[in-house]
Order: C-alpha cells, then structure tokens, then sequence
C-alpha cells in the first residue's frame, strides 16, 4: 500500500491540536500564561525601591534647594539618578514580561526540540551565571533551524527535564519577526 492511503473502514489518523484548548488564539491561558519570572520580581523590587529612595531624594532636594541652593542640588542630582536607574530596571522587566505575554497571546504556536542547557554569561547574580533552556525550532518554509532561549534559571534546569523526560517545550514565534520568540517553560517551573 502506498503511503498516507487509508483502506475503507479504518480510522483516519488526526493530528491532535495541542493548543486547541484556547481556540482564540493558540497559545495557553490561565496558570500557564506568562509570570514574572524570579529575576524580573528582583528588577522590580530593588527598581522600585531605587525609584522611591530617588523621587524622595529628588523631592527634598528640591525643597531644600529653596534654602540652600548647593545642597538641595547635589541631593536633586543624587535623587534624580536613584529614579532613573530606579525606573529602568522596572520598565526593563515589564516590557520583558509584556513581550512574553504578547507572544504568548499573538505568536506562532511551534514544538521546540531541547538542544541544550547553557549559562547566560551575560548576567552575573553573586558571582554565579543562571541557566538557561535552549530550544529549537523549525519555522514554517525553512530547513535551517532557528534557535530560541528561555528565561532565566536560577539553578541548572537539567536534573528537572531528566526528571520529567522533557524533550520538547512549547515555543512562540513572532509572526513578523521569526528570529523573536518564547520558550514556554513555565510547567516546569515551581509554582
């Protein structure tokens, strides 16, 4: 018999959606939609505490500016910085989650294949690189695969996709930009 012909009578084979549980859109809703992760909580804490301590040094350099005009602009100048450097850490980790949640939303959904585990050298927390998952995917039309990392692991995920016999994780392709994308990872993450 030839290939793909089924004879009379037998089940036809389909293919099973695996994100047909949200038809209006193809990617997941509800727990395991997109969270912050644990570095983005820390940019938003240390953000927004820089931000507060800087927006009241701002403030009272300025009230004391009034009275003192050097002081109340070296504390303007201190306060000022505090915000800014305050502010870009917060904007900085909800764009980042912004971006995966649009993904999460808009993008392709695709199977992506475990290819490895490496460190993000280009973040250092207390002298140590977190991990991250790296996947890849064949987009649509091509026969290069492109490759795609997830989020930061604070630990080395690999005893976690042993343990679980994880070889494949969902990705999210932007559909204007395929060289953009999100590595889902977040049912292997604790809750």
């Amino acid at each position: 018999m030839s290939e793909g012909f089924t004879p009379p009578g037998e089940q036809v084979p389909t293919y099973q959606d695996p994100y047909a549980a949200n038809p209006g859109n193809g990617g997941p809703s509800g727990p395991q939609c997109a969270r912050l992760t644990a570095s983005q909580r820390v940019f938003n804490l240390v953000g927004g505490i820089f931000a507060g301590i800087g927006i009241i040094l701002l403030i009272v350099g300025i009230a004391v500016g009034l009275t003192s005009l050097d002081v109340g602009a070296v504390l303007a100048f201190i306060g000022l910085i505090f915000a800014v450097l305050g502010l870009t850490l917060v904007i900085t980790a909800v764009r980042q989650f912004r971006r995966a949640r649009e993904l999460l939303e808009k993008g392709l959904p695709m199977t992506g294949t475990i290819a490895g585990v490496q460190e993000n050298l280009s973040v250092a927390i207390n002298g140590r690189h977190p991990y991250q998952i790296r996947c890849q995917v064949y987009p649509p039309g091509s026969e290069n695969p492109q490759e795609y990392l997830s989020a930061d692991w604070s630990a080395d995920p690999t005893p976690t996709l042993t343990a679980t016999g994880t070889t494949t994780l969902p990705v999210y392709v932007d559909q204007a930009n395929p060289a953009v994308g999100y590595v889902d990872d977040s049912q292997l993450r604790p809750r």
